[in-house]
């Protein structure tokens, strides 16, 4: 069993999927000449995204299909609140079409890519409320020391009050 990758100049390159999904992306980005950090998907030839970041664990061969081609993309993250975008790493006029680029950007072709949205805007929307509650506590800090006076050069982290005993908690 294996697969076809295609990358750069209408290059092509054969990988065995039957390992974990962090294996083969590990394996795709050496041999496809990426970033060892950069984040990397795969589509179909038609452009719809695999979302294999989402299952790092599991076996590639039970979410790839045999002998299948796929495009290799670059996913970026223009900022904190900004939707994924993924770049094919494919210089091939005629695979990178405007359809194929439009599928990618709407990423609804296999219906995973919606959901998968949502739930990372949830984790998102969560972080952002703690992130919010700590800039609050902090700010309250800040503005007001243990007696209730107004101390806007106080630092910004906990402060330990002292028990009857004498001893720190």
């Amino acid at each position: 069993m294996y697969i076809t990758v295609r990358y750069g100049d209408c290059q092509k390159a054969i990988f065995n999927p039957n390992c974990r999904i962090a294996a083969l992306l590990h394996d795709i980005k050496a041999k496809c000449q990426c970033e060892m950090d950069a984040d990397v998907d795969l589509s179909d030839e038609i452009g719809n995204v695999k979302h294999l970041r989402h299952a790092m664990n599991r076996y590639a061969n039970e979410v790839l299909g045999e002998r299948e081609t796929f495009v290799l993309l670059k996913i970026d993250v223009p900022d904190v609140y900004g939707e994924l975008r993924y770049v094919p790493l494919l210089n091939d006029e005629k695979a990178i079409t405007e359809a194929f680029l439009t599928r990618l950007s709407n990423r609804e072709g296999d219906g995973r890519g919606r959901r998968m949205s949502r739930a990372g805007n949830r984790r998102m929307s969560k972080d952002l409320v703690k992130l919010k509650q700590i800039a609050q506590v902090s700010q309250v800090t800040l503005d007001r020391d243990s007696r209730g006076r107004n101390n806007s050069l106080k630092a910004a982290t906990p402060t330990r009050t002292r028990s009857r005993s004498g001893s720190r908690h």
